[in-house]
Protein backbone atom coordinates (compact mmCIF):
# COMPACT_ATOMS: atom_id res chain seq x y z
CA UNK A 1 0.00 0.00 0.00
CA UNK A 2 2.66 2.35 0.51
CA UNK A 3 4.76 1.98 -2.13
CA UNK A 4 1.11 2.44 -4.14
CA UNK A 5 0.82 5.84 -2.32
CA UNK A 6 3.90 6.66 -3.47
CA UNK A 7 3.46 6.02 -6.88
CA UNK A 8 0.14 8.07 -7.31
CA UNK A 9 1.60 11.04 -5.31
CA UNK A 10 4.51 11.40 -7.72
CA UNK A 11 1.69 10.63 -10.79
CA UNK A 12 -0.13 13.46 -8.92
CA UNK A 13 2.96 15.32 -8.58
CA UNK A 14 3.40 15.09 -12.87
CA UNK A 15 -0.26 15.96 -13.39
CA UNK A 16 0.39 19.26 -11.12
CA UNK A 17 3.30 20.50 -13.03
CA UNK A 18 1.25 19.40 -16.97
CA UNK A 19 -1.87 21.08 -15.99
CA UNK A 20 -0.40 23.92 -14.50
CA UNK A 21 2.51 24.13 -18.02
CA UNK A 22 -1.00 23.98 -19.88
CA UNK A 23 -3.38 26.03 -17.96
CA UNK A 24 -1.50 28.18 -15.86
CA UNK A 25 -3.93 28.18 -12.79
CA UNK A 26 -2.53 26.89 -9.92
CA UNK A 27 -6.39 26.27 -8.24
CA UNK A 28 -7.40 24.26 -11.62
CA UNK A 29 -4.11 22.40 -11.63
CA UNK A 30 -4.07 21.66 -7.67
CA UNK A 31 -7.42 20.01 -8.15
CA UNK A 32 -6.64 17.87 -10.85
CA UNK A 33 -3.83 16.71 -9.19
CA UNK A 34 -5.60 16.06 -5.85
CA UNK A 35 -7.89 13.74 -8.03
CA UNK A 36 -5.35 12.03 -9.81
CA UNK A 37 -3.88 10.60 -6.55
CA UNK A 38 -6.80 8.33 -5.40
CA UNK A 39 -7.85 7.89 -9.00
CA UNK A 40 -4.24 6.21 -9.86
CA UNK A 41 -3.73 4.08 -6.64
CA UNK A 42 -7.52 2.77 -6.46
CA UNK A 43 -8.19 2.52 -10.01
CA UNK A 44 -5.01 2.21 -11.84
CA UNK A 45 -2.37 1.06 -9.06
CA UNK A 46 -4.19 -1.44 -7.37
CA UNK A 47 -6.22 -3.21 -11.01
CA UNK A 48 -2.11 -3.85 -11.92
CA UNK A 49 -1.22 -5.02 -8.54
CA UNK A 50 -3.99 -7.51 -8.79
CA UNK A 51 -2.86 -8.41 -12.12
CA UNK A 52 0.93 -8.97 -11.03
CA UNK A 53 -0.43 -11.13 -8.07
CA UNK A 54 -2.89 -13.30 -10.27
CA UNK A 55 -0.07 -13.75 -12.81
CA UNK A 56 2.31 -14.64 -10.20
CA UNK A 57 0.39 -17.00 -8.53
CA UNK A 58 -0.88 -18.62 -11.49
CA UNK A 59 2.74 -19.26 -12.54
CA UNK A 60 3.53 -20.99 -8.85
CA UNK A 61 0.45 -23.07 -8.86
CA UNK A 62 2.00 -24.24 -12.23
CA UNK A 63 5.02 -25.24 -10.75
CA UNK A 64 3.41 -26.34 -7.46
CA UNK A 65 1.24 -28.94 -8.99
CA UNK A 66 3.79 -30.13 -11.51
CA UNK A 67 6.20 -31.12 -8.79
CA UNK A 68 4.17 -32.76 -6.94
CA UNK A 69 2.52 -35.01 -9.53
CA UNK A 70 6.30 -36.10 -10.43
CA UNK A 71 7.27 -36.37 -6.91
CA UNK A 72 4.45 -38.68 -6.27
CA UNK A 73 5.23 -40.53 -9.26
CA UNK A 74 8.19 -41.58 -7.88
CA UNK A 75 7.83 -42.11 -4.24
CA UNK A 76 4.03 -42.62 -3.71
CA UNK A 77 3.52 -40.79 -0.62
CA UNK A 78 1.69 -37.46 -0.05
CA UNK A 79 4.07 -36.31 2.61
CA UNK A 80 7.13 -36.17 0.87
CA UNK A 81 5.26 -34.87 -2.45
CA UNK A 82 4.02 -32.04 -0.58
CA UNK A 83 7.32 -31.31 0.76
CA UNK A 84 8.99 -31.54 -2.75
CA UNK A 85 6.54 -28.99 -3.87
CA UNK A 86 6.57 -26.95 -1.09
CA UNK A 87 10.30 -26.04 -1.60
CA UNK A 88 9.11 -24.17 -4.89
CA UNK A 89 6.82 -21.82 -3.02
CA UNK A 90 7.10 -17.68 -2.73
CA UNK A 91 7.71 -16.30 0.52
CA UNK A 92 3.78 -15.47 0.28
CA UNK A 93 2.94 -19.13 -0.12
CA UNK A 94 5.36 -20.39 2.16
CA UNK A 95 3.43 -18.37 4.77
CA UNK A 96 -0.12 -19.16 3.89
CA UNK A 97 1.12 -23.33 3.59
CA UNK A 98 2.30 -22.38 7.42
CA UNK A 99 -0.79 -20.91 8.52
CA UNK A 100 -2.24 -24.32 7.65
CA UNK A 101 0.64 -26.37 9.43
CA UNK A 102 -1.56 -28.31 11.96
CA UNK A 103 -3.67 -29.76 9.50
CA UNK A 104 -3.50 -32.74 7.41
CA UNK A 105 -1.05 -32.88 4.51
CA UNK A 106 -4.71 -33.38 2.44
CA UNK A 107 -6.32 -30.48 4.47
CA UNK A 108 -3.02 -28.52 3.53
CA UNK A 109 -3.30 -29.14 0.24
CA UNK A 110 -7.29 -28.06 -0.28
CA UNK A 111 -6.32 -24.94 2.14
CA UNK A 112 -3.75 -24.07 -0.53
CA UNK A 113 -6.54 -23.78 -3.25
CA UNK A 114 -7.79 -20.44 -1.37
CA UNK A 115 -4.13 -18.93 -1.80
CA UNK A 116 -3.52 -20.37 -5.55
CA UNK A 117 -7.31 -19.22 -7.00
CA UNK A 118 -6.81 -21.39 -10.39
CA UNK A 119 -9.74 -23.51 -11.34
CA UNK A 120 -7.13 -26.65 -12.45
CA UNK A 121 -5.72 -26.39 -8.57
CA UNK A 122 -9.12 -28.14 -8.09
CA UNK A 123 -8.97 -30.69 -10.56
CA UNK A 124 -5.83 -31.65 -9.40
CA UNK A 125 -7.39 -31.98 -5.83
CA UNK A 126 -10.08 -34.19 -6.75
CA UNK A 127 -6.92 -36.52 -9.31
CA UNK A 128 -5.18 -36.81 -5.93
CA UNK A 129 -8.52 -37.81 -4.07
CA UNK A 130 -9.34 -40.53 -6.55
CA UNK A 131 -5.52 -41.64 -6.08
CA UNK A 132 -6.25 -41.72 -2.57
CA UNK A 133 -9.42 -43.33 -2.80
CA UNK A 134 -8.57 -46.33 -5.63
CA UNK A 135 -4.66 -46.16 -6.24
CA UNK A 136 -3.25 -47.82 -8.75
CA UNK A 137 -0.68 -46.51 -11.64
CA UNK A 138 -0.55 -42.31 -10.42
CA UNK A 139 0.86 -41.34 -13.75
CA UNK A 140 -1.72 -42.83 -16.14
CA UNK A 141 -4.41 -40.54 -13.77
CA UNK A 142 -2.51 -37.55 -14.31
CA UNK A 143 -1.48 -37.25 -17.15
CA UNK A 144 -4.47 -35.96 -19.00
CA UNK A 145 -4.10 -33.26 -16.17
CA UNK A 146 -1.05 -32.74 -16.94
CA UNK A 147 -0.98 -32.08 -20.66
CA UNK A 148 -3.70 -29.74 -19.93
CA UNK A 149 -1.81 -27.89 -17.04
CA UNK A 150 0.83 -27.09 -19.32
CA UNK A 151 -0.81 -26.49 -22.40
CA UNK A 152 -2.66 -24.03 -19.78
CA UNK A 153 1.11 -22.75 -18.93
CA UNK A 154 2.13 -21.69 -22.67
CA UNK A 155 -1.19 -20.05 -22.98
CA UNK A 156 -1.12 -17.96 -20.42
CA UNK A 157 2.88 -16.92 -20.93
CA UNK A 158 1.23 -16.08 -24.63
CA UNK A 159 -1.53 -14.01 -23.11
CA UNK A 160 0.60 -12.60 -20.53
CA UNK A 161 3.23 -10.92 -22.69
CA UNK A 162 1.20 -9.97 -24.85
CA UNK A 163 -0.43 -7.84 -21.91
CA UNK A 164 2.90 -6.57 -20.98
CA UNK A 165 3.41 -5.46 -24.88
CA UNK A 166 0.26 -3.74 -24.21
CA UNK A 167 0.83 -2.01 -21.63
CA UNK A 168 4.13 -0.48 -22.86
CA UNK A 169 2.65 0.79 -25.96
CA UNK A 170 -0.20 2.49 -23.56
CA UNK A 171 2.80 3.89 -21.69
CA UNK A 172 4.93 5.19 -24.77
CA UNK A 173 1.11 6.29 -26.47
CA UNK A 174 0.93 8.65 -22.96
CA UNK A 175 4.23 10.09 -23.06
CA UNK A 176 3.80 10.83 -26.40
CA UNK A 177 0.58 12.92 -25.51
CA UNK A 178 2.14 14.80 -22.53
CA UNK A 179 4.90 15.31 -25.23
CA UNK A 180 2.07 17.29 -27.48
CA UNK A 181 1.33 19.34 -24.54
CA UNK A 182 4.24 20.20 -23.71
CA UNK A 183 5.05 21.68 -27.54
CA UNK A 184 1.65 23.00 -27.59
CA UNK A 185 2.65 25.28 -24.69
CA UNK A 186 5.96 25.97 -26.24
CA UNK A 187 3.96 26.72 -29.77
CA UNK A 188 1.31 29.13 -28.26
CA UNK A 189 4.40 31.41 -26.47
CA UNK A 190 3.23 35.14 -26.84
CA UNK A 191 0.08 34.26 -27.56
CA UNK A 192 -0.35 31.95 -24.46
CA UNK A 193 -1.67 34.67 -22.07
CA UNK A 194 -5.03 35.39 -23.77
CA UNK A 195 -5.71 31.94 -24.91
CA UNK A 196 -5.23 30.63 -21.38
CA UNK A 197 -7.67 32.78 -20.16
CA UNK A 198 -10.32 31.93 -22.51
CA UNK A 199 -13.35 29.60 -21.29
CA UNK A 200 -12.97 26.93 -24.66
CA UNK A 201 -9.08 26.20 -23.72
CA UNK A 202 -9.78 25.85 -20.05
CA UNK A 203 -12.91 23.25 -20.65
CA UNK A 204 -10.46 21.72 -22.97
CA UNK A 205 -7.80 21.63 -20.99
CA UNK A 206 -9.10 19.77 -18.17
CA UNK A 207 -11.21 16.93 -20.43
CA UNK A 208 -7.60 16.17 -21.39
CA UNK A 209 -6.85 15.30 -18.05
CA UNK A 210 -9.57 13.84 -16.94
CA UNK A 211 -9.43 11.45 -20.41
CA UNK A 212 -6.78 10.79 -18.79
CA UNK A 213 -7.82 9.22 -15.46
CA UNK A 214 -10.75 7.57 -17.56
CA UNK A 215 -8.30 5.65 -19.69
CA UNK A 216 -6.22 5.08 -17.25
CA UNK A 217 -8.60 3.17 -15.17
CA UNK A 218 -10.08 1.53 -17.82
CA UNK A 219 -6.72 0.47 -19.10
CA UNK A 220 -5.88 -1.44 -15.92
CA UNK A 221 -9.20 -3.25 -14.95
CA UNK A 222 -8.62 -4.41 -18.66
CA UNK A 223 -5.11 -6.01 -17.97
CA UNK A 224 -6.76 -7.12 -14.61
CA UNK A 225 -9.42 -8.69 -16.22
CA UNK A 226 -11.47 -7.21 -13.33
CA UNK A 227 -14.37 -5.24 -12.88
CA UNK A 228 -13.62 -0.97 -13.02
CA UNK A 229 -15.04 -1.03 -9.07
CA UNK A 230 -14.56 -3.53 -6.89
CA UNK A 231 -16.20 -3.88 -3.50
CA UNK A 232 -13.90 -5.70 -0.78
CA UNK A 233 -10.52 -5.38 -2.21
CA UNK A 234 -7.53 -5.66 0.16
CA UNK A 235 -5.34 -2.37 0.48
CA UNK A 236 -2.48 -4.99 1.11
CA UNK A 237 -0.50 -4.30 -1.98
Amino acid sequence: MLKRLLFSLAAGAIILALAQLLLANWIISGALAAISIPVFAFLVLRPLSIWRDKSRKREECFRFVNAFIVSYAVNDTIEASYASAAVGLSQEGKEAAEALASRSVYERLEGLAAYFETPFYRMFLSLLKVQQEEGGNFMDKAEPLLNEINQSYDDHLLKEKEKSKQLGQWAALWIMSALVVLFVRIALNNNYASIAASLPYIVIGVAYFLLVFVGFAIFAARLAETPLFRKGDSDAN
